[in-house]
């Protein structure tokens, strides 16, 4: 008996745990979570998991009131009286609390004690506490419980925590690092952690998502390094089932120079008879691709192939290959889209789209929805923000514009104002007022103001009488080139000049020539700069190309798949996309 309480002492000493403890401060109830609440400004979604620290499941453990603590106040959430324990091996726990509560900052959860033969008590100081910010639509935290005995109760104790964010679309794994962990996800994707990965209990957020690859790409966050290695494997997608995305309107991307040169090894060559799953050591977790083109610079690739460093090629020399651009153009004279995917993996990791805008059956378009016009002091009209995926049926391509003043995106229904010049079939949205909108607000009242230097880059009907030009005035005409007009207050690359670098970023970029067009987009869990960008345009003999919006904003979507969803902290805010204020959209 004293060596038991003399190592509860030890642990103790050692932890965040105490038991009993009378709580701060004086607690306030708060309600639970429905599929029907609707939660207000300064408030969050939260969610409490427990989990047992040992093998065999408990069923059956009595749960009193339970109280989440700031550094000045208390909330008595809804807890379900009794509740059965799992540990963490499937990456799994049991949730006792769904409620919403204030937006504040938790620092420690109370269990209160309470009769019986199995019981939860005792609190916890959490290891990072909880901001529960607004923008983000919840939080959650992960409790490991340890059990002691005083021989006729069982009493199961606060340990280890961890906490999180999480989103509608988001995926929880919990993991404790006692107990190896084995996490069947979706899109058959398996996740392992061995004993001892980390030092401490962890909630992982994991997206996993259709981008229209082979396989999933995956993201699990945080971003952390593991002591001991852990495993990911993914399943290719079956796309053979009915309803599967992706419509075969865009040209798969031809097999560029440095792939017909050298052929892969019979070793890595595939079969048959081969697995269609990847199965990959991970020392850390981050943003995994498996894309479905070799990595032309990865020094694997390279040895496997017979390649030496120093034939490895940048993204530019690949493009700009007489050959590869050549094969680019005859494969865009078939469906007048192509995916162009050799610098995925390859800096500035982007996605391309190149369009023949020679092509009579590509439609370019700036699809728009109206929300109000607001005639009191300020801006108008206004446009409600969508994901690239509500940008319309039968979009072959679609890109990011540039940048709104309005809501910030992270929800459905918001709105906002056009910044810069848009004009959308010949109908002016924007042209470059403080606050975003038009001029048809302006007057001796209410004055309007530039934003400054634009580059401006204007269509006709039908890809006619392209145009790139520099201007700041409230009131221009674009004559025949004003049918559809974007800007930016970001060249990338003007009358053949490489621009300045900017900040680095996860951007998008549009630039035209005659007879075709090139969209790019950052690839998820990647940055660059306008001055990375450059050389890629001009590698298409595109002498102009603008930055769209940047960030969280910056998406691609080729062929219905979007090709670089969120990751990290954005996917945790946003979902997979954040709403814009409109697409730059191209169509059959």
């Amino acid at each position: 008996m004293f060596r038991y309480f003399l190592s509860l002492l030890i642990f103790l000493s050692f932890s965040n745990t105490s038991f009993a403890s009378a709580l701060p401060y004086s607690s306030s109830p708060v309600n639970g979570f429905t599929p029907e609440s609707e939660i207000a400004k300064g408030f969050t979604r939260l969610k409490i998991s427990l989990a047992i620290g040992e093998l065999n499941p408990e069923n059956s453990i009595r749960l009193g009131r339970l109280n989440v603590c700031t550094k000045s106040a208390c909330f008595s959430p809804p807890t379900p009286g009794y509740f059965n324990a799992i540990n963490t091996a499937n990456g799994s726990a049991t949730l006792v609390v769904d409620a919403i509560v204030p937006s504040v900052k938790i620092e420690s959860v109370y269990f209160s004690e309470i009769t019986g033969a199995k019981v939860v008590d005792g609190n916890i100081k959490l290891r990072t506490p909880l901001a529960l910010e607004e923008g983000y639509y919840g939080g959650e935290i992960l409790i490991i419980l340890s059990r002691r005995s005083n021989g006729k109760n069982e009493i199961y104790y606060p340990s280890d925590s961890s906490s999180n964010f999480f989103n509608k679309e988001s995926q929880s794994v919990y993991y404790n690092p006692k107990i190896a962990m084995t996490a069947t996800l979706s899109h058959a994707t398996i996740f392992f952690l061995p004993v001892g990965a980390l030092e401490t209990a962890q909630i992982f957020s994991v997206g996993i998502h259709d981008n229209g690859n082979k396989h999933p790409l995956v993201d699990i966050f945080p971003y952390v390094n593991f002591i001991h290695n852990g495993s990911l494997e993914t399943a290719e997608i079956d796309r053979s089932k009915e309803g599967m995305r992706g419509d075969g309107a865009v040209t798969p991307t031809p097999a560029p120079m440095s792939y017909q040169m050298h052929s892969q090894s019979a070793k890595s060559a595939p079969t048959p008879n081969q697995s269609r799953k990847i199965k990959k050591t991970i020392p850390k977790t981050g943003v995994f691709s498996n894309s479905d083109t070799d990595v032309i610079n990865s020094s694997e690739n390279q040895k496997e192939k017979g390649i030496s460093a120093t034939a490895a090629q940048s993204c530019a020399e690949i493009i700009s290959n007489p050959v590869n651009l050549n094969g680019i153009r005859s494969a865009a004279s078939g469906s007048g889209v192509v995916n162009v995917n050799w610098c995925e993996n390859i800096p500035p990791y982007i996605h391309i789209a190149y369009i023949n805008t020679s092509d009579p059956r590509v439609k370019y378009s700036i699809p728009l929805h109206d929300s109000k016009f607001r005639d009191s002091a300020g801006t108008g009209p206004y446009f409600f923000l969508k994901r690239i995926t509500d940008s319309g049926a039968n979009s072959i391509v679609s890109i990011n514009g540039f940048t709104w003043s309005g809501d910030l995106g992270i929800v459905s229904g918001g709105d906002g104002t056009l910044d810069g010049y848009v004009t959308s079939n010949g109908q002016v949205k924007a042209n470059n007022t403080i606050g975003g909108g038009t001029t048809n607000i302006c007057t001796l009242l209410y004055p309007c103001f530039n934003t400054g230097q634009k580059f401006v880059m204007g269509y006709g009907r039908d890809f006619s009488n392209l145009a790139f030009f520099d201007t700041s005035d409230l009131y221009v005409n674009f004559g025949n080139s004003g049918f559809n007009v974007i800007s930016s207050s970001t060249s990338v690359v003007k009358n053949g000049v490489c621009q300045t670098p900017g900040t680095s970023s996860r951007w998008s970029a549009i630039g035209a020539g005659p007879g075709q067009m090139v969209m790019m987009s950052s690839v998820s869990g990647s940055s660059t700069t306008a001055a990375d960008l450059c050389p890629i345009f001009k590698s298409f003999q595109i002498q102009n190309a603008l930055r769209l919006d940047g960030g969280p904003s910056a998406a691609i979507m080729i062929d219905s798949n979007v090709k670089n969803p969120l990751v990290g902290l954005d996917y945790l805010r946003y979902g997979s996309l954040r709403y814009i204020a409109y697409p730059l959209r191209f169509s059959k």
